[in-house]
């Protein structure tokens, strides 16, 4: 993640960011309707329900109906709506963003107690209120430079069953007994491909424990034809020969990486970069230059950015920013859910704005994704404004909108350099500023409740959600680590997500060079601190 995290950074700070180019407003609906539908809305609110109607007889159009007559439901003032209205509601109405709120009226409405001397024992419903329309589907896109895809499957069981049981070793930090593991299912014949990726985590957690010759062991015993299956043997081979000052041998199994035209382009830029630094470190200055530029040339990567300061490049990541024309707006507004998003962002009724942003954007192709960015950009929607930059760049266009910039900022302002809080808020949430991990973590900075109280606490746990107060308190922390770690930035990423505590362990460990942060952020035993 700390690759990518810097990575994220330096983009930001790079300018690949800013003002969009000059786009069409956007907006489907007449003047005279956003008047008439904000009038609605109130009405709604405080109660005047004739007055509504009667304006709801004058729209030209009637795409936030559903939305009004919802409002008139949920209304405390409106009385007690009957269950076949919600039905009929439901029937016409269950894709929009307030069809739960609708059906769990429903559930209400229908449902009757029943009694059994004189004590409820359970519930009938009266009617079958009709469901919400599931939720829009996962949008793909592009995937980060430096996010290297997985790898394939093991093809044995026996491979399989003996790498659950190494995760567990290599969680205890064990590498002998992973070591032992793997012999035994190399013992009962496993493919050749399977054994070299069971060595490739073996080899792993010798280099996590700083046991350099034996992660290089490891990856020497698998031969050429079954290494193709783990090509990141050789980056451990190089990270382990660099460690023990084998300059000369860690270059040639940086180059051997870099070669490999199959591996991701982050991987073959860091395999690039550390050849040449291998090299320079042994004093042979003939390949330097030659590798340098194969890592520039495979941007935008966290290498190839780096390559290119060294080479005095100016970095041109070709990115540029998204636009709308108006035959875009109006191919988009077909879309129901598009076209309702609009029209509640044009009047303020901006509740169910992204539930039907994100619906829109399942719907539409990938040829109106770059207008679709610069809509979700104007609407203040960085997270969907990401996801739709990211189905452009699987069409290969490179936008802005991969590195938004919201209009909101921390509470007081931008305390630390606002591409590095923008850069963990890329990371952390991709900009949900509604999201909640699994461990609890929250917001766009996926604050942890107790890290909360640490840093302020007069903050109240549901304002983590807010995101002027998620990118305070993330700002302050970032900023506490900086203090924490002398200010290496590579450190305090690192200690953002995993602890001080683990960054200070992985700091004493034996053959840690502290003055070596490039060294430093490839070596750290968890990985997902790491990549």
């Amino acid at each position: 993640m700390k690759r990518a995290l810097l990575l994220t950074a330096a983009l930001f700070a790079l300018g690949c960011t800013g003002a969009l180019a000059q786009s069409v407003p956007v907006a489907v609906l007449s003047p005279d309707d956003v008047q008439r539908y904000r009038q609605i809305f109130a009405d709604e609110d405080s109660g005047n329900f004739s007055d509504a109607q009667a304006q709801v007889a004058q729209l030209s159009d009637k795409s936030l109906v559903g939305y009004a007559q919802a409002e008139h439901f949920l209304s405390p003032k409106s009385g007690r709506t009957s269950v076949s209205e919600i039905v009929d509601w439901m029937n016409q109405y269950n894709d929009l963003g307030v069809a739960s709120d609708i059906y769990d009226l429903g559930i209400q409405r229908a449902s009757v107690p029943i009694k059994r001397h004189h004590r409820v024992v359970g519930v009938r419903l009266t009617a079958t209120i009709p469901s919400p329309a599931a939720p829009p589907r996962s949008v793909g896109g592009g995937t980060s430079a430096e996010a290297a895809p997985g790898d394939p499957p093991l093809s044995s069981d026996i491979a399989r069953s003996t790498f659950q049981q190494m995760l567990i070793a290599v969680k205890n930090d064990q590498p002998a007994q992973a070591e032992a593991l793997m012999n035994a299912a190399i013992a009962q014949g496993i493919p050749g491909a399977d054994a070299a990726r069971l060595a490739q985590k073996v080899a792993w957690s010798y280099l996590a424990e700083s046991q350099d010759f034996d992660a290089f062991r490891i990856t020497t015993n698998v031969n050429a034809i079954d290494r193709q299956s783990a090509p990141m043997l050789d980056w451990i081979a190089g990270l382990a020969t660099y460690r023990m000052g084998q300059y000369d041998v860690a270059a040639q199994h940086f180059e051997t990486l870099a070669q490999v035209g199959s591996t991701h382009m982050g991987t073959r830029a860091a395999a690039a970069f550390w050849a040449a630094r291998s090299y320079t470190r042994a004093g042979n200055s003939r390949r330097v230059i030659t590798l340098l530029v194969a890592a520039a040339r495979l941007e935008p990567t966290f290498y190839g950015l780096i390559a290119e300061r060294i080479l005095g490049w100016d970095s041109q990541t070709g990115f540029t920013d998204a636009t709308m024309n108006a035959s875009d707006l109006a191919v988009i507004a077909q879309n129901p859910a598009a076209h309702r998003a609009i029209a509640l962002y044009q009047i303020g009724e901006t509740k169910y704005v992204h539930g039907e942003m994100l619906r829109a954007l399942a719907a539409i192709g990938p040829s109106q994704s770059e207008a679709f960015a610069a809509m979700a950009h104007q609407m203040n929607l960085p997270d969907i404004e990401l996801r739709a930059s990211e189905v452009a760049a699987s069409q290969g266009k490179r936008l802005t909108g991969l590195f938004p910039v919201p209009s909101y900022q921390p509470q007081g302002g931008y305390r630390i350099d606002p591409s590095l809080v923008l850069a963990f808020v890329r990371q952390e949430s991709r900009f949900q500023a509604k999201a909640v991990s699994s461990v609890g973590a929250t917001g766009l900075m996926q604050i942890m409740p107790g890290t909360a109280a640490h840093i302020d606490s007069s903050v109240d746990r549901s304002a983590l959600k807010d995101p002027t107060t998620s990118l305070d308190l993330g700002q302050r922390y970032i900023a506490e680590l900086l203090d924490k770690m002398n200010n290496s930035l590579f450190q305090a990423t690192a200690a953002y997500d995993a602890g001080p505590g683990s960054v200070w362990r992985w700091l004493d460990r034996p053959n840690t060079d502290k003055s070596d942060p490039l060294l430093f952020i490839e070596t750290m035993p968890s990985p997902e601190a790491r990549d």
